[in-house]
């Protein structure tokens, strides 16, 4: 059974939404023909290990390991967690049953076996396509149910997760705003003589105070725009005093109290970009312009790495993809890294997605970041953030 929460302090969305989430995800499953869906989620990278059992509970955790949503096709869905969150469960889960210990594979067929579910056909989640479920407990699955049969079915219900509704859009907007404030509060605060950690400190403090849910994705380096060294993506800040003449490489993905993120970059520079940075930025602006007229009903993954032909002979080489989906989490599809395989993928209205136009000079370890979270709509790609468009000055 679903519960409306009232009294919670935390945002929630409408019954409606729940309601239109459990028929999509429940179609899908007669059509696959699966009798219950079993579904993984914990508190990896920054609490997005979460997405798919908030997708359908509304609940996150704090600190666990592994968690459960066991969604049958008929009957009520059950969440399992780590019992020192049980008692607070009641405020974020709409799913009533909750069920809480270190027994979680023993709680998931206590569950199975209430629903006579033991020689049923059963879909497993996983994190993301390449984090199954933990063999320690698909072992005691199947030693309990032996007539049972599993499916891992991760990428179908990513590809429900990918499509936003309305509600979704929205959630995602706010987020938007708070990512804006944090840079918006680096421009005016950050000043030569403080160190990555008072840079990292304004942005995410700003960013809480609008209204941030942590703990969120705060990527910061700092170097020389004569001498680049820093090594970026950097999750942690150094003690590294900055100074005029500086670029700071970021990028901040912070999300609501609904978990909901957006995902923004803007190459941050004390004094005016060298020549250098200037001509690697225009590069870098082509790349985002021809991967936003890429983001269009119907067109595909193949649209969007057509445009790889303007950096081809330019000097520069990628240091990330060119978009990847957003939401509860880095989503599919993630299009432009050599080592991820791509998910053919149709932009449908809804697809939120976050560009990302990030360059360097091969073997220099310090480039520059630039992008923004965007929604497809029927008449074309929506910006979320809104930040100007250019290296943001001190």
């Amino acid at each position: 059974m679903l519960i409306e929460l009232t009294g919670s302090p935390f945002p929630q969305f409408s019954p409606d939404e729940y309601a239109r989430r459990y028929r999509e995800v429940r179609s899908v499953m007669r059509g696959r023909g699966l009798d219950a869906l079993l579904i993984a989620g914990n508190s990896a990278s920054w609490n997005r290990g979460w997405c798919n059992i908030r997708y359908l509970s509304g609940f996150v955790g704090s600190h666990e390991q592994i968690s459960y949503a066991l969604v049958p096709l008929e009957g009520d869905p059950t969440l399992i967690i780590g019992g020192a969150n049980l008692h607070r469960a009641g405020e974020r889960s709409v799913v009533g049953d909750v069920r809480g210990g270190t027994d979680y594979a023993g709680l998931i067929v206590e569950r199975l076996a209430e629903l006579g579910l033991g020689n049923a056909t059963i879909g497993t989640v996983g994190v993301d396509r390449f984090t199954g479920l933990p063999e320690n407990h698909m072992i005691v699955l199947r030693r309990s149910f032996p007539g049972a049969r599993f499916q891992d079915v991760t990428d179908t219900f990513n590809g429900i997760r990918a499509v936003k509704s309305a509600e979704e859009v929205q959630s995602i907007e706010r987020a938007a705003g708070i990512c804006d404030a944090g840079f918006v509060a680096a421009v005016e605060q950050v000043v030569p003589g403080m160190t990555e950690f008072d840079v990292f400190a304004i942005m995410q403090g700003a960013m809480f105070r609008k209204g941030g849910e942590g703990p969120f994705m705060t990527l910061i380096a700092s170097a020389s725009m004569e001498t680049p060294a820093a090594k970026f993506p950097r999750p942690y800040p150094t003690s590294r005093v900055i100074g005029t003449g500086d670029i700071i490489i970021n990028e901040a993905a912070p999300k609501c109290h609904d978990g909901y993120g957006a995902q923004g970059s803007r190459p941050i520079t004390l004094g005016k970009p060298n020549r250098r940075y200037a001509d690697m930025f225009k590069a870098a602006l082509d790349l985002y312009h021809s991967t936003v007229d890429a983001l269009r009903v119907g067109n595909t993954d193949q649209d969007v790495l057509a445009g790889r032909r303007i950096i081809e002979n330019s000097g520069y080489e990628l240091q990330a993809p060119l978009l990847h989906g957003y939401g509860l989490s880095l989503e599919e599809p993630i299009i432009g890294l050599t080592y991820w395989p791509v998910v053919p993928t149709v932009f449908k209205p809804g697809t939120v997605v976050v560009v990302e136009s990030s360059l360097r000079i091969p073997n220099m370890e310090c480039g520059l970041h630039f992008g923004d979270t965007y929604v497809i709509e029927e008449s074309g790609a929506r910006r979320l953030t809104g930040l100007p468009k250019e290296i943001l000055v001190i």
